[in-house]
């Protein structure tokens, strides 16, 4: 193989490799709720999911979540001792709710108000699975909104970026010296 072309694959292998290594794929299923319907997700008691102009943060749809036992949640595949960022946005109106990871309140609220969008880094997973929840725990007329729900790898450590780019240069290295004695 030519050097021009070693150089050449090597080129095409870091654009590919190092944007897969920092891509953010949501691993939440229907997170923004638009399939108009609660496919994957469980929920339990007065969670509802609406759709209408105007009603979610946003595209038209989002859950109501309302009394002491509105519950949504959905298991997500995750990698044991990995960490994610959790992020949703929520409507309040004098609602109190939970959210949690993994049976573990991470994120809790009483605050009224326009949506907000919560942003919970560095959570980590304890198994292969894990269930994320939104709980209401108040009655609350209206009720409360969740839209948007997303769980994201988070992106690998600078070193384990510098150990990869490391790797390929001494892969090209050896490219040259090979390619430099031939000649």
């Amino acid at each position: 193989m030519t050097q021009i072309c070693q150089l050449r694959v090597l080129t095409v292998l870091i654009f590919l490799a190092v944007p897969a290594l920092l891509s953010a794929t949501s691993l939440v299923t229907n997170g923004d709720f638009e399939t108009g319907n609660f496919s994957g997700w469980t929920h339990s008691g007065f969670a509802n999911l609406i759709c209408s102009p105007g009603f979610a943060e946003s595209g038209n749809c989002a859950v109501d979540l309302d009394g002491d036992d509105g519950v949504l949640s959905q298991v997500i595949t995750t990698v044991a001792g990995d960490s994610y960022t959790f992020d949703f946005w929520y409507w309040l109106a004098g609602e109190q709710f939970s959210v949690k990871w993994d049976g573990q309140v991470v994120f809790s609220s009483d605050v009224s108000g326009d949506w907000t969008h919560e942003i919970l880094p560095d959570l980590i997973a304890t198994t292969d699975s894990t269930t994320i929840e939104f709980d209401a725990t108040t009655f609350s007329t209206p009720p409360m909104r969740v839209d948007d729900v997303n769980v994201v790898a988070d992106a690998p450590e600078p070193s384990t970026l510098f150990t990869f780019v490391a790797g390929l240069a001494v892969i090209a290295f050896g490219w040259r010296r090979k390619w430099e004695s031939a000649n």
